[in-house]
């Protein structure tokens, strides 16, 4: 984006001498700078409402996009991209928390909704949005990491979605986080004694104390 200010040449000493001048701070600058527009507004989908989407399952597989590993490739190679295996790991170790489908008749796109849980931070969560036309070929995308903000988003979230697109085509089936209800319950079990074993002349030691 283009912008007449005067002070895109300033190296960054010169903006904070300027700055101690004024007697204003970073912030009040950057706010200004909002302010003017001159920032890109960030890049948002337009999606369904939440209520649309189903979770997938075997039902929809009949009217699910043709989405195969080639399709996947394919759209990868736009980008110099190659597979990577680690995002079919995330996959198949249930990083997805969540796969939703919604379907719009009237153009033909369907619409999946997905959260993904962040490779190396398990407490942390990315929202992915993704548009498939009927023979499998991405329309749009959009990952929440700070990674990938832009509609060609290529970060391990998205592909892990694309990935878990195909097995729904193939299987009709996806690899989600498990609910506390589809763990069985360990309450009843003792914990592992992980300390060291007491060696034996200390026993004698302790039955006096008793």
């Amino acid at each position: 984006m283009t912008s007449n200010s005067v002070y895109e040449s300033w190296t960054l000493p010169a903006i904070r001498e300027e700055l101690k001048k004024r007697n204003a701070n970073v912030f009040e600058f950057y706010d200004t700078i909002y302010a003017c527009g001159t920032t890109e507004p960030e890049f948002k989908m337009d999606v369904p409402c939440q209520n649309k989407y189903k979770d997938a399952h075997v039902g929809m597989t009949g009217n699910f996009p043709q989405f195969t590993m080639k399709r996947l490739t394919e759209y990868l190679s736009l980008y110099c991209r190659d597979f990577d295996p680690k995002c079919k790991d995330m996959y198949e170790e249930r990083y997805l928390r969540c796969y939703r489908v919604c379907t719009n008749p009237e153009n033909g796109l369907t619409f999946i909704l997905s959260i993904v849980w962040a490779e190396m931070k398990k407490s942390v969560t990315y929202k992915v949005d993704l548009s498939l036309y009927e023979n499998g070929v991405v329309q749009e995308v959009h990952c929440k990491c700070g990674a990938r903000q832009v509609p060609s988003a290529l970060c391990k979230h998205f592909v892990t979605v694309l990935y878990a697109s195909f097995r729904v085509f193939q299987a009709g089936i996806v690899l989600s986080e498990l609910s506390c209800t589809q763990v069985l319950q360990t309450f009843h079990k003792a914990n592992s004694h992980k300390g060291s074993p007491l060696k034996a002349h200390h026993l004698q030691t302790i039955c006096e104390k008793i």
